[in-house]
C-alpha cells in the first residue's frame, strides 16, 4: 500500500517543497539514479554468469544422419561379432541424449574472471555512489539558486513599490510647483527600469524550477520552501581532508581499477597453460533395420577428459599480455591523476567557502553603510539640498548591493555543499 501511495505521489506535480523531499525523491525516482542501479545489476549478472560458469554445461542433444550404406547403430566390438547374433544395420539414424561438458582447468582464467567480475560489481556500486552525490549536490545548488532568484525578486518588487511611492510624493510636489516635471520623468523611468528587472528574476526562477522537475523526475515545481542558513567562518583542515579522502569512492574506484588491471595480465597468461576438459554423454540411436523393417535402439555412454596446452601461437598470448600490462600502467597513472584532481577540487573547495563568507560580510557592511547614506540622502533632496540624479543613484547601487548581499548569502551555502560533494557526505548529511 505504502509502494502505491509513493508512486502515486511522485507522478503528482509538487505545489510546495522542502529540499529534504526533492533529494528523497530524486534518489529514487531520477534517471541518473535508475542508469546507476542498471549498471549495478548488469555487473551483479555478470558476476553471477561467471560463477555458473564453473559449473559448465548440461545439453540436451539430437541429431539425424542420412548414410550412403547401411550403418549400425553401436560401434562392433569382438564381443559383438563372437556372439553371432544378428546387428541392426539402417541407413537412417536418429540419436538424442545428455551431454554434460566441465572445465576442469583453465589456467586460472575462469578464476580471475570471477574475480574481476566481483571487482567490476562493486565498482558499479561505487559510481552509483558517486552519482548520486552529485545528484543531490546539483539539486541543493539549483535549489539555492531558485531561493536566490526569488529573494531577489522580492526585493526588485519592494524597490519598486518604494520608487512607486517617490513618484506618487513627487507628482504631488510638481503638481504645486515645489519640484520640476524631470524630476518625476526620471524617478518613472526607473521605476520602469526595475519593473523590468522584476521579470528578469521571475523568468530565471522558472526556468530553475523547470530545470529542477526535470533534474529531480517530476513534472512540475510550483514552490519551495525557504531554508536556514547560518554564515559562520569555514574551518575546513586541508591536511584532515586529504587524509580522509583515501576512502572516498572515487579513488577507492581507482585502486579496484588497478586490482582488475592485474587479474587481467594474470588471465591473458592462462592460455600458455594447458586446457583441461571434462565431456560426458549419454543417449541412444535409432534406426529402422534393412533386413526386418523394424525399429531398433542402442544405449550409448561416454565420458572423457580432454587436455589442450598451445605450444606455438605466434606471439598472440604475449600480445595480450602486454596490452594487459599496458592497461594496467593507465589504471594506475589514473589514480595519480585522480588524487591530485581531488586535491586540487578540495583546495578549491576551501578557497571558495573562505572567499564566500567574506565576500557577504563585505557586502552586509557596504549595504548598511549605503542604506544611511540613502536615508540621509532622501532628507538633502527633501530639503532641497541634493538633486534627484544623486537620491535615484544612491537608491540603485543600494539596491543592487542588496540583491549582491542575497546572492552572496546562498554562494556561500553553495560552497559548502560543494566541499560535502566532494567528500561525498552530501547524501549523508542530507
Amino acid at each position: 500500500m505504502y509502494r502505491i501511495v509513493f508512486v502515486i505521489f511522485l507522478s503528482l506535480p509538487l505545489y510546495s517543497a522542502t529540499m529534504g523531499e526533492l533529494v528523497d525523491i530524486a534518489l529514487h525516482k531520477s534517471r541518473i539514479v535508475k542508469e546507476s542501479n542498471n549498471q549495478i545489476e548488469l555487473a551483479e549478472l555478470q558476476y553471477k554468469e561467471n560463477i555458473a560458469r564453473q559449473y559448465g554445461s548440461l545439453d540436451l542433444s539430437a541429431d539425424y544422419t542420412h548414410y550412403n550404406i547401411p550403418r549400425t547403430l553401436a560401434p562392433l566390438t569382438p564381443t559383438v561379432i563372437s556372439s553371432k547374433t544378428p546387428v541392426t544395420t539402417t541407413k537412417d539414424i536418429y540419436s538424442g541424449g545428455v551431454l554434460y561438458t566441465l572445465p576442469l582447468f583453465t589456467g586460472f582464467a575462469h578464476t580471475e574472471d570471477i574475480a574481476i567480475g566481483s571487482l567490476s560489481k562493486t565498482i558499479a556500486q561505487m559510481r552509483a555512489r558517486i552519482n548520486k552525490e552529485q545528484l543531490v549536490y546539483n539539486i541543493k545548488s539549483l535549489y539555492l539558486s531558485i531561493l536566490s532568484q526569488q529573494k531577489a525578486l522580492k526585493a526588485q518588487r519592494s524597490y519598486s513599490k518604494a520608487l512607486e511611492k517617490l513618484a506618487a510624493l513627487i507628482e504631488e510636489e510638481v503638481n504645486l510647483g515645489k519640484k520640476a516635471p524631470l524630476d518625476l520623468l526620471k524617478v518613472k523611468s526607473d521605476l520602469e527600469s526595475s519593473k523590468s528587472r522584476e521579470m528578469l528574476f521571475e523568468s530565471m526562477a522558472n526556468i530553475s524550477k523547470a530545470s529542477l522537475a526535470a533534474l529531480v523526475g517530476i513534472k512540475e515545481i510550483k514552490s519551495i520552501s525557504p531554508v536556514s542558513i547560518r554564515i559562520t567562518k569555514p574551518r575546513y583542515n586541508l591536511k584532515t581532508l586529504l587524509r580522509d579522502s583515501a576512502e572516498l569512492a572515487r579513488i577507492r574506484i581507482e585502486d579496484i581499477a588497478i586490482d582488475k588491471a592485474e587479474r587481467a595480465v594474470k588471465k591473458s597468461r592462462a592460455s600458455k597453460l594447458p586446457q583441461v576438459n571434462l565431456a560426458g554423454y549419454i543417449g541412444k540411436n535409432y534406426g529402422e533395420d534393412e533386413t526386418l523393417h523394424t525399429m531398433d535402439d542402442e544405449t550409448l555412454w561416454q565420458v572423457g577428459v580432454n587436455v589442450k596446452w598451445n605450444i606455438v601461437d605466434f606471439g598472440r598470448s604475449d600480445l595480450t599480455t602486454q596490452r594487459a600490462k599496458i592497461a594496467k600502467m593507465d589504471a594506475i597513472d589514473r589514480k595519480e591523476q585522480a588524487l591530485l584532481d581531488l586535491q586540487k577540487s578540495v583546495i578549491e573547495g576551501m578557497e571558495n567557502a573562505k572567499l564566500q563568507y567574506q565576500v557577504y560580510h563585505q557586502y552586509l557592511a557596504q549595504y548598511q553603510l549605503l542604506r544611511k547614506s540613502e536615508e540621509i540622502e532622501q532628507v538633502r533632496y527633501d530639503n532641497g539640498v541634493s538633486t534627484i540624479n544623486d537620491l535615484l543613484a544612491l537608491k540603485g547601487q543600494t539596491q543592487i548591493l542588496r540583491a549582491q548581499l542575497i546572492q552572496s548569502r546562498y554562494d556561500y551555502q553553495k560552497s559548502i555543499y560543494f566541499i560535502r560533494y566532494i567528500m561525498e557526505s552530501g547524501v549523508k548529511n542530507d
